[in-house]
This record gives C-alpha cells, structure tokens and sequence, in this order.
C-alpha cells in the first residue's frame, strides 16, 4: 500500500477528502469516528495524508493503528503489516526540529483544587482536561498550583504553557523557552490539531476551551508572522478577541494582516469580556454560524 486512503479503501472504510465535506481540511481525509460518532457523517475525525495522526473534534488524539483496528476488527499485527508499507519518507517529512522539548518537573494529573478552578469558571472540567490533556502542579517553587497545558503539533507535544489557578491575575501564564521548545509557541496555534476548514482565533487557551474544536489560540494578542501564515491556510478565519479597546484595535490589525490571502476573514466581538467567559448561547451561536 502507498497511501493512506489506499489502506481505507482495502478495509472498507468510508472517507471524505477536503472539498466533498464541510468538515474536512487540506492535507486530511476524514472518517467517522468509531468512539463518539459512528457512522454518523459529520466526519469529525481527520487523518493527516501526511503524517498518519489522527484527531477527531470531539475526542482528541487518536493514533492511525488504534483507528484501524477498532474500525475493522483486525488484530494489531494485521494493522500494523499494512501501515509498514507506507512510504516511510511521509512520516513528519515537514517537522521543523528547532529545540529540545524539555518538561518542567513536578507536573501530574490534575487535582481537587485544579478540578475547583475549571468548575468555578463554569467549564465542564472532565470534558476540558480529557480533551486538552491537561496536567497540574500542586507545591511547586516556579508553577505553585498551575495548570499544566501540554501543546500539540500534528499529534505530538511540542511545547507548553501554565495557567495560574490563583486570584492574582499577573503572570497569568507561565510558557516555555524556545529552548525547552520543540517549536516555539508562538510559530503555533494552540488547538490547531482540531480544526478543519474553519478556525475562531481567540487570544488564549481558554477561548480555545470553551468553544471547543475548531477555535485556535494565538498565546496573546499579536500574531507573529508565523502564525498569520498558518491562519491562512484555512478557508475561513474568524476572529473573536477580548472585548476591550486594545485587544480590539489587535483584532482589526490581524483582520488586515490576513485580507490578502485568499478565504474569508470575518470579526465578532461577544458581549461576554472574553471568549474563555462566553455563555452557553454565545458558543451555540459561534459554532452555528462558523463551527458547525
């Protein structure tokens, strides 16, 4: 086998390219997902062409053998015989080494007073921390009781950030170096993996968390060169910053960074202050309108 879509097609499973369906983006073909909607046509489960990683709106990471084998019963050594033959010069043929991921000590699972924090900002903790991954740290001389909020790339952690959990709103975040960065976080979009055709740039990660897949996150309000590069490649991008004068005039700034190219750039501004305090109607309208 040469490709991936030849391997789906062996195993008689349906898929979608970018351009038959809504949900599927450049670079991805997309299947149902056999965890949380099979056989549901919404395509939410994308595999990249590419690299093999798959991801799926609702679920998150998902790895190309575990995909294949829970969809066509086959054991693991059957799986596996069809991935070897793939061209090996596909796989993260495009990754830009640039660091050494380094992970700062004293990270785990997250806790009581991590969970507290997510429910008394009104997410749905569970939900938010299974689809983010998200760790924590409880006493710790640097990252005293933060979230720990990993950063994928194309399946892969390649940096990351820490959120207070405090009262004090100074130094809110805390992120990695370029140099304890496989790619640093500002050549990314935070939640990048999961969109498809369409993207909400929000500033921060919990934007990204409240309106689920689909919404990306620029780590504040300027968007380096790097990341205007990226957002262009969707078809539509739709901006949703702050409410507040200067995160504003930073939204019109990117709407104009972004008009040359080609797709669609549109801006709302919810009444919320911030997209991470958006009420349930607000994220309703967002994913009807942009997302759905």
């Amino acid at each position: 086998m040469n490709s991936i879509t030849e391997i789906l097609d062996e195993l008689r499973i349906p898929y979608s390219h970018s351009g038959d369906h809504r949900n599927v983006r450049e670079g991805f073909v997309g299947i149902d997902c056999p965890w949380c909607g099979h056989e549901n046509g919404k395509r939410h489960l994308g595999i990249s062409i590419e690299d093999g990683f798959g991801t799926c709106w609702q679920c998150s990471y998902h790895s190309l053998a575990s995909i294949l084998h829970t969809i066509s019963g086959l054991p693991y050594d059957r799986i596996r015989a069809l991935l070897d033959g793939l061209p090996q010069t596909r796989l993260r043929k495009k990754q830009v080494h640039r660091g050494h991921l380094r992970l700062p000590d004293g990270h785990s699972y997250i806790n009581g007073a991590h969970y507290r924090y997510l429910r008394g900002r009104g997410f749905d903790a569970l939900k938010v921390v299974g689809l983010w991954h998200l760790g924590g740290f409880t006493l710790h001389p640097q990252y005293n009781w933060r979230l720990f909020i990993p950063i994928h790339y194309r399946g892969e952690v390649v940096s990351w950030t820490t959120r207070s959990t405090g009262r004090v709103e100074s130094g809110k975040y805390k992120s990695a170096t370029p140099e304890q960065s496989v790619i640093p976080i500002k050549e990314l979009l935070y939640g990048e993996d999961h969109a498809r055709h369409s993207v909400v740039v929000c500033e921060g990660v919990t934007g990204v968390w409240r309106i689920g897949p689909g919404a990306v996150a620029l780590f504040g309000m300027a968007a380096t060169i790097q990341q205007v590069k990226k957002l262009s490649q969707f078809s539509l991008r739709v901006i949703c910053f702050d409410n507040e004068p200067e995160a504003q005039r930073r939204a019109d700034k990117l709407a104009e960074l972004l008009a040359p190219y080609p797709g669609k750039t549109e801006r709302v501004c919810l009444k919320s202050p911030d997209p991470g305090g958006a009420t349930a109607d607000e994220v309703a309208e967002i994913r009807a309108n942009w997302l759905s």
